[in-house]
């Protein structure tokens, strides 16, 4: 009977030590906690959300113009412009949605091994910041530039009574007042939205953040040289992007320069939110690591890892560095307990730091950070 007195308090540290190593139990935040950090980013989604929508429904602003050419018989021929209307292989609203799901999967599946409801947030958050940024990006251009749909004659059936009203050279040059009166009206607008392409924007946005993602878990670019199967998990979301992008020119909803320019728009979304988010896009030492928010009160290191309501204790991370080591990448500002086991901060299994070197410099800067020395 004696003997329970004596194994109760290992029998606390180790329910302890359980509970800190899974992440998702020791740094869930509370309910209000999770507001504060996270309104403004949802309230400023939604109006960006609301924003695109009201410009992609209202009228292209340009007022471009366009070849129309007659055969002796009278029949248009212009082949740009003249593919028939098909439907869309992948409709707009599937093309974001999966764009978001399809990381979000992958966020959570990481989680098996990462463990940390921290770094999941970081990551759902950063894709959406990806996607609606650079959304209202091409839809700014789409309004205010716009570009004619390849299936765009046959939407605009030119009204050949109004021939001879042209401009330009040999008045071949019309705007889309010839257009039918019959026309649909939206079918119409949408037809001078061509330029970029929104599908390809929000898939690059999207697949391209899920394989930085991938690289900065698997450590697919660092000092070692990984199996071959990580480089195909890289590359797979850019394949994604890349049919998606294809598929537009199938069903002749794009050019192939709007294709391009919706894929550099994303790419470029996608390798800020990423870095928005997390501490580094190559740098395989310590581009797993989720960024803290300096004045949030909800953050991914406890008091004990040097942070306290969110606020560093005048440590700032790779300003401080030991002796003997010739980089620091604030050890122990950087939370173990997210990457257990070989998910160092130091990087990848086999970085050229041993483990007795990180425990080493732990020790050390911690003792600079509460001592001055």
């Amino acid at each position: 009977m004696n003997s329970h007195p004596t194994h109760q308090p290992e029998m606390e540290d180790t329910s302890q030590q359980g509970r800190r190593r899974l992440a998702f139990i020791d740094h869930l935040p509370t309910f209000k906690q999770y507001v504060q950090d996270t309104w403004l980013d949802l309230l400023v989604v939604i109006c960006v959300g609301a924003l695109a929508l009201g410009l992609n429904a209202a009228d292209n602003v340009s007022t471009r113009q366009f070849p129309i050419i007659f055969r002796e018989d009278g029949d248009v021929v212009y082949p740009t412009f003249s593919y028939p209307r098909r439907k869309s292989i992948i409709p707009i609203w599937l093309d974001a949605l999966l764009a978001i799901l399809i990381p979000t999967l992958f966020f959570f599946i990481a989680q098996i091994r990462v463990r940390s409801f921290y770094d999941l947030n970081t990551a759902f958050w950063g894709v959406i910041w990806a996607i609606a940024s650079t959304t209202l990006f091409q839809v700014f251009i789409k309004t205010l530039i716009g570009g004619f749909r390849p299936h765009f004659l046959s939407v605009c059936n030119p009204d050949l009574s109004r021939i001879g009203s042209g401009t330009g050279f040999q008045g071949i040059m019309y705007d889309i007042s010839i257009c039918s009166p019959d026309a649909n009206k939206s079918h119409l607008r949408d037809a001078t939205k061509s330029f970029p392409s929104g599908h390809t924007t929000a898939a690059t946005a999207g697949y391209v953040y899920l394989s930085l993602y991938f690289n900065a878990k698997m450590k697919i670019f660092s000092n070692e040289r990984p199996h071959f199967y990580k480089l195909l998990v890289f590359l797979a979301p850019l394949l994604g992007a890349c049919l998606i992008g294809g598929v537009l020119t199938v069903d002749n909803s794009h050019h192939w320069y709007d294709v391009i320019a919706g894929a550099v728009i994303g790419t470029i979304g996608a390798f800020a939110a990423f870095r928005m988010s997390y501490a580094s896009i190559w740098d395989y030492r310590f581009n797993h690591i989720p960024l803290p928010r300096p004045k949030s009160a909800w953050s991914p290191f406890g008091a004990h890892d040097g942070y306290t309501n969110g606020s560093a204790i005048r440590v700032e991370p790779k300003t401080t560095v030991p002796d003997g080591l010739p980089y620091a990448s604030g050890v122990s500002t950087f939370p173990s307990f997210a990457h257990p086991r070989d998910w160092c901060p130091a990087g990848a299994p086999g970085d050229a730091w041993s483990q007795n070197e990180l425990n080493n410099a732990d020790v050390n800067f911690q003792r600079q950070a509460r001592y001055g020395a």
